[in-house]
């Protein structure tokens, strides 16, 4: 398959033309610009072609007595698969768009209403589209358009509708698909994302053209053939019993619905684990995880902006995980999951040095304290990982309200991470079991594993070649799967800060490796089927020592105290918790006034 969009340009169409190139390139597709005379000129592409235009490009080749009926037929000639977008609501297009569809699309119209439904043809399953037969709501008062179909009904299959009306439509013509999109709005990756801003307020403009491209290119884009899962519990102490969690009923269940569970684990606590517990919990590796939640869990304890107090911190929280490991026998994984998800860069740097592999944040709090100096483009969101700051990665999860925004991350090769506390399971265990029964319906062979393998596996795959992938990675840790039934070479790239890399090794033993431009890259080759591990080893950062003062031991060692006595207790209670909750704003009320 092709994997080279040709992209007929006009300076008419020039905001949308160059969005749509940067969006195909981000997804692995090359691009190459040409105007419509130049590709009317070259020879044909024997009808593999896959070209974009606007309709006002498209317009322009209408000179010399040339019809729209004699346009659709040179694109018959010359291409695979067109996309046209950015149509009007006007008399040419309407004439435009009747002669591309053979009349089943009478023209445009402008959309009213500012509650609007996305909704996904449940066609696009066939495409290995997560978002198929899914939909959302959104109220925006950005323009936006969509066909109107002539009466009658027809072929024309809405693969994308707005408020029931076709957004993004297929038509099928004398061998050639001609993909629509009405709006003439795409999603700018470069765009900066405020911290106020979600991804979802770029759904409308990104996801139709995404569509296009993952069903014109499949396979040939970025993707993710090892998708994986996990399911992360924020704060329990490891007891027979915290809150409304017991663990081997946990267990019991997350075994029965095969999802798998990672406790976020405050390193505060690692020598009042119960032993007995723990060993029951050792016999459930495939099932259960630990990730290092933060050191003490005060409130911004990782957004501090000191580097010294950051190395010290992160030091201390893996410390005390290998006490806890000593004490219990139960391993951890050495990932990150901030308090309250606040942190600063300069975190993901401390993180780096001492020997982390990855930070897992919510969603709603991806942007960092000092994100006035270091913002986030849509890019890095969209990533299979961010790695902005200090080519550190950190992955987003989510809560399990819904199961759109990780039909999404499935969508851009992310593995679903989701989140939750104790209180969660208040109403018992159906509800994650039913929600893990909605995730697996959007892809085949989804792997619920522990949180640690699910990063350090986690990589994005392209074909170069017969027998030959680009593999991008993420952690300094990668565990690399051959994804194809044959012998295959490996580009193996990350992200990278030039100069900070001692050695990479495969499978121990070292091999050359270049950092140019930010990337980092190196070769690797397997048979079907065979698996190696690559290690990033990074050079030694003198780094400052630190220490905590009495005062803030004593009052991390209270807050803890106190939030147990709040899950266990007060929790179980609700007049207690609510007379709790109104004294805690009472007291904050008081030390807020002067």
């Amino acid at each position: 398959m092709t994997a080279v969009l040709t992209l007929l340009s006009s300076p008419d169409s020039a905001v949308s033309d160059n969005a749509l190139k940067k969006l195909a390139t981000f997804l692995g597709v090359s691009c190459v610009e040409a105007e419509l005379e130049q590709f009317a000129e070259a020879p044909p592409a024997a009808g593999s072609a896959v070209v974009a235009l606007s309709s006002q490009t498209l317009r322009q080749g209408f000179v010399g007595g040339v019809t729209e009926a004699d346009a659709r037929d040179f694109f018959c000639r010359r291409a695979a698969k067109v996309l046209v977008y950015g149509f009007k609501a006007s008399p040419e297009d309407a004439r435009l768009l009747q002669a591309l569809t053979d009349g089943a699309v009478s023209g445009v119209e402008p959309t009213q209403n500012s509650d609007r439904r996305y909704a996904f043809n449940p066609v696009l399953d066939r495409l290995e589209i997560p978002l198929a037969a899914l939909s959302w709501e959104t109220r925006e008062t950005r323009k936006a358009s969509t066909f109107t179909e002539a009466a009658g009904g027809s072929t024309l299959i809405p693969l994308v509708s707005l408020n029931g009306k076709p957004l993004l439509a297929l038509w099928r013509t004398a061998g050639t698909e001609f993909f629509l999109l009405a709006d003439s709005g795409i999603a700018d990756i470069d765009a900066w994302v405020a911290p106020s801003a979600s991804v979802r307020d770029f759904y409308p403009t990104l996801l139709p053209p995404v569509v296009f491209l993952r069903t014109a290119f499949r396979q040939a884009c970025w993707s993710n053939p090892f998708r994986s899962a996990n399911f992360v519990i924020d704060d329990p102490l490891i007891r027979r019993r915290y809150g409304f969690l017991k663990y081997e009923t946990l267990l019991s269940e997350a075994r029965l619905n095969g999802y798998a569970v990672t406790l976020g684990f405050i390193p505060f606590n690692h020598a009042r684990s119960h032993c007995k517990v723990a060993g029951f919990l050792c016999g459930h590796l495939d099932r259960f995880s630990l990730a290092v939640h933060g050191c003490d869990h005060t409130g911004r304890e990782f957004g501090a902006l000191d580097d010294a107090l950051l190395v010290h911190k992160a030091r201390l929280a893996l410390e005390r995980m290998c006490q806890h490991q000593e004490l219990t026998s139960l391993p951890f994984d050495p990932v990150m999951v901030f308090p309250h998800g606040v942190y600063s860069t300069g975190a993901l740097k401390a993180l780096k040095q001492t020997g982390y592999q990855a930070v897992v944040n919510t969603d709603a709090t991806a942007h960092p304290v000092d994100c006035a100096q270091h913002p986030l483009a849509l890019r890095h969101l969209l990533d299979g990982a961010i790695t902005a700051y200090h080519s550190f990665p950190l992955f987003l999860r989510r809560y399990p309200a819904g199961v759109f925004d990780s039909a999404v991350d499935l969508l851009f090769g992310k593995p679903v991470l989701l989140v939750e506390h104790h209180g969660y399971f208040k109403a018992g265990y159906e509800p994650l079991a039913s929600f893990v029964r909605n995730i697996n319906r959007l892809a085949d062979g989804l792997a619920w594993v522990p949180l640690g393998r699910a990063l350090t596996a986690h990589a994005l795959f392209r074909p170069l070649g017969p027998g030959r992938y680009a593999a991008r990675f993420f952690t300094p840790a990668f565990q690399l799967r051959n994804p194809a039934a044959i012998r295959a070479s490996f580009l193996l790239e990350k992200s990278e800060m030039e100069g900070g890399v001692d050695h990479v090794a495969v499978n121990g033993r070292r091999v050359d490796f270049t950092v140019r431009s930010g990337v980092l890259a190196c070769e690797a080759e397997l048979g079907p089927g065979e698996a190696c591990r690559v290690k990033v080893a990074y050079r030694e950062t003198p780094t400052t020592s630190c220490t905590l003062s009495l005062r803030y031991r004593g009052f991390a060692a209270a807050r803890r105290y106190l939030s147990e006595i709040r899950d266990n207790y007060l929790a179980r209670n609700e007049r207690l918790l609510s007379l709790a909750t109104r004294l805690k704003n009472v007291a904050q009320g008081a030390r807020c006034r002067p």
